[in-house]
């Protein structure tokens, strides 16, 4: 697993992390935002929660999962940069652009972005490859994409972090019988895996290809994460092509769950 803890996005150690990404999908720096930063990201994103908690799952903007007895969760807002000048501007910060970059070997724009709430209680998602979601709706090969995890809060194994397992990252994987996007989770047992522990600040870097999963938040608080993908600027219809496509599956999908007319807000 590649570490860094460094503020400075073309140090060396920084530049350890993008080489692990490069290698084998996956990279670790540790506080690259700092402690005031995530403050005031974190003010945002609880004033982005009140702002659109009560529009409820008919609003498509807001992702959901399910509790323990299966009831509907609001779990995360996605698209974020449209309604948030905060997250806007971070989506720009030259540090994460410098360092998809070099990771990416090109110039970069960005395909998506998400904030993830994962409330206590909220169960998380199994095992999956992103580029078996992303890539049809996107066109954007999986090698090409440089997710950036920016944990706002601490996350400790009971809260559900992620777990990656980068000696798939290119190995072909049979998928479950209900779903042929994910993995089968008998393709990880015995497989070498890294869950970091994450504090407020530390950024996760990961391409499309790597297999992954998380666990149900079993702790005590909201682990929030803000998500960017970043894609070669090559792509210039990316975004626009994946939320079109994102944004028609989501009402395929939840309107055998919600009951009223859906909408995005």
């Amino acid at each position: 697993m590649n570490v860094t803890h460094a503020n400075d996005p073309l140090s060396s150690d920084v530049a350890q992390a993008i080489t692990g990404h490069i290698e084998s999908g996956f990279g670790l720096i540790r506080r690259l935002l700092s402690r005031e930063e995530i403050d005031r990201l974190a003010r945002e994103s609880e004033r982005l929660w009140r702002q659109h908690e009560a529009s409820g799952p008919r609003n498509l903007r807001i992702g959901i999962r399910t509790d323990g007895s299966g009831r509907p969760v609001l779990d995360r807002l996605d698209p974020v940069s449209d309604i948030s000048a905060p997250f806007a501007a971070l989506n720009r910060d030259p540090r994460l652009v410098s360092i998809a970059r070099a990771g990416l070997g090109e110039a970069v724009i960005v395909m998506k972005e998400k904030l993830i709430y994962k409330w206590p209680g909220t169960r998380g998602f199994g095992p999956h490859r992103d580029q078996d979601y992303t890539t049809p709706k996107s066109g954007v090969p999986g090698c090409d994409v440089m997710t950036m995890s920016i944990a706002l809060d601490r996350a400790e194994r009971a809260t559900g972090p992620t777990e990656f397992f980068p000696s798939l990252r290119t190995r072909p994987t049979a998928a479950p019988p209900d779903e042929p996007r994910d993995v089968d989770e008998r393709e990880l047992v015995g497989v070498e895996s890294c869950m970091p522990e994450t504090h407020p600040g530390d950024v996760i870097l990961f391409d499309s290809q790597i297999p992954h999963r998380s666990d149900w938040n079993r702790g005590d608080h909201c682990r929030r994460v803000y998500m960017i993908s970043y894609v070669p600027a090559r792509y210039p219809e990316a975004r626009r092509n994946y939320y079109a496509a994102r944004l028609v599956a989501q009402d395929e999908e939840r309107r055998d769950l919600v009951k009223g007319e859906l909408y995005f807000e």
